[in-house]
């Protein structure tokens, strides 16, 4: 959990979000929208990738697919890790297996 004690109450403050997004902070996201009652939930592959902080460490605004406010701008996005490294990359691989699991409930 991110924040909160469990939801016991209104006592329950929270602390203050993260300034940065790492690792544990993306598997909570992730973990959260897993176990959502919805019947489908799709992560783009950078919330994927943000789970190893070697793939994170691009800026955010690199990471960005569109920009709304420019009608000039389409919607796009070139991964800086070739896919066949991801594959082979067993730490990240267990990480997103392990994530995905959680649908098998």
């Amino acid at each position: 959990r991110l924040a909160g004690n469990g939801g016991t109450g209104a006592e329950d403050e929270a602390p203050p979000a993260p300034t940065e997004c790492k690792p544990f902070v993306v598997r909570a996201i992730l973990e959260a929208h897993l176990a959502s009652d919805a019947c489908l939930m799709i992560a783009p592959i950078q919330d994927w990738m943000a789970l190893d902080e070697k793939y994170a460490a691009r800026p955010a605004l690199e990471e960005r697919i569109n920009d709304p406010t420019n009608s000039k701008h389409y919607w796009c996005y070139r991964c800086h890790v070739a896919l066949e490294d991801l594959k082979e990359d067993e730490h990240f691989v267990d990480s997103v297996k392990a994530l995905t699991s959680l649908r098998t409930g």
